[in-house]
């Protein structure tokens, strides 16, 4: 009888995680949108701690395929990709290599040290990652079998970008597209996701050195029965044709900051990006006879994303400001109004999910805010502790069950 109820634990855990696949960047459609989370009828004074692992520094986030768990890390002087049992933890495979030793990390970046930024992407039974001198990998995902490799950038001139590659990798179709190129030299390569050969490459609409790809990872747009590619630029927002990497659309502006990190927001035919002088801004995509143009719909200056990308869900935009060293926010997806705002001194960043119901936010600390989805006020619910030390990567919320990326380890938690 034991055994019995053993096989269906195990099949339920398994069954849960199939239908929870959390493959890429912020999640089934690079959004940080929850769909299916369980509410507890009463949330537990503690979490259940199920495993915890050591895995390697960094922030890139793990993510889940099925009933395996996979990770990009730093291990001494070699980046690792790995995979682990989702019920166990216990490791399943790895794959090592050695970075390039002649990157230099700028000094605002040692936070995340020579510790790779990218969250892998899992993609029908493969892996890509992107490290962070940029070495481009696909693996089986079974056996983590090498089946090609590129570099995203020319070791031999030292092009680095300034912080380190950090866009996640994005699939479209048959093609992996991963940010390639140098500082402020940046573009976008789309790869044949079976044999690695280039299918097109985009190097900045200007060809100039003050154009290229930041830091922020690019997502995929629905517009009247057209699919667009939208990364952030040095300069702007762009959207590109991901079939061929031509140039569709252009919103211009300059950065004021060195680096453009947070992920641009898709709602309908809105575009939600943030730069620390203008704030948050909304950009409609539409078509006039044959061309793309994109216009600002509307400004909020209260509120600055810089390393903390939004969530949009039910009309609302959920999110942490820059501003006054930390603030929760909700503001109207179709006006931009502030709807509420926490004082502020919530810290330097932090990673948001939106369920049905819940508000998810994990600090960098280590802390995990349960709050309730509302247009009214920041209506916290629990607090959990999730980690003893800094949580930069983005967490993977399940079903009943949270991955978390502290540090050095990896962690699943039971929030039932």
């Amino acid at each position: 009888m034991k055994r019995f109820f053993v096989l269906i634990f195990c099949l339920a855990f398994s069954a849960s995680a199939q239908a929870q696949d959390w493959s890429q960047w912020r999640g089934p459609n690079r959004d940080g949108v929850v769909a299916t989370f369980k509410s507890p009828k009463n949330w537990p004074e503690k979490l259940k701690l199920n495993w915890k692992v050591t895995v390697g520094t960094g922030p890139s986030s793990p993510v889940l395929a099925g009933n395996r768990v996979y990770l990009l890390s730093r291990q001494d002087k070699q980046e690792v990709i790995s995979s682990y049992d989702l019920k166990s933890g216990k490791q399943i495979w790895r794959h090592r290599y050695t970075t390039a030793t002649d990157y230099s990390i700028h000094e605002s970046a040692t936070t995340y040290g020579r510790s790779p930024r990218a969250t892998p992407l899992v993609h029908q039974d493969r892996v890509f990652t992107l490290g962070v001198t940029g070495r481009i990998t696909c693996l089986d995902a079974q056996t983590g079998k090498l089946l090609w490799k590129k570099d995203a950038t020319d070791h031999d001139s030292k092009s680095y970008p300034l912080f380190g590659f950090a866009p996640s990798p994005l699939i479209f179709d048959r093609s992996v597209i991963i940010a390639t190129g140098g500082e402020r030299q940046g573009g976008l390569t789309a790869f044949d996701a079976e044999t690695g050969k280039v299918k097109w490459e985009w190097r900045g609409e200007y060809q100039t050195p003050h154009d290229g790809v930041g830091y922020s990872s690019p997502v995929l747009m629905q517009n009247n029965g057209a699919t667009h590619l939208v990364v952030v630029i040095d300069r702007g927002v762009v959207g590109l044709s991901p079939q061929d990497g031509k140039l569709l659309w252009r919103f211009p502006f300059s950065m004021t900051d060195q680096a453009s990190v947070t992920t641009p927001v898709i709602h309908n035919d809105q575009v939600i990006i943030s730069e620390r002088s203008r704030g948050l801004m909304a950009v409609r995509v539409s078509k006039r006879g044959t061309e793309w143009e994109a216009r600002q719909v509307w400004q909020n200056r209260g509120f600055f994303n810089y390393t903390s990308s939004p969530v949009a869900q039910d009309g609302l935009l959920f999110g942490m400001s820059y501003r006054n060293k930390g603030q929760y926010f909700c503001a109207d997806l179709m006006t931009g109004q502030t709807l509420w705002r926490t004082e502020g001194r919530q810290g330097e960043s932090a990673a948001v999910l939106v369920g049905r119901n819940e508000l998810f936010v994990q600090t960098v600390d280590g802390e995990l805010i349960m709050a309730r989805k509302s247009r009214e006020k920041f209506d916290i619910l629990k607090r959990y502790k999730v980690a003893d030390s800094a949580t930069w990567a983005h967490p993977v919320l399940f079903d009943k069950y949270l991955l978390v990326k502290d540090a050095n380890s990896l962690l699943l938690w039971s929030l039932s």
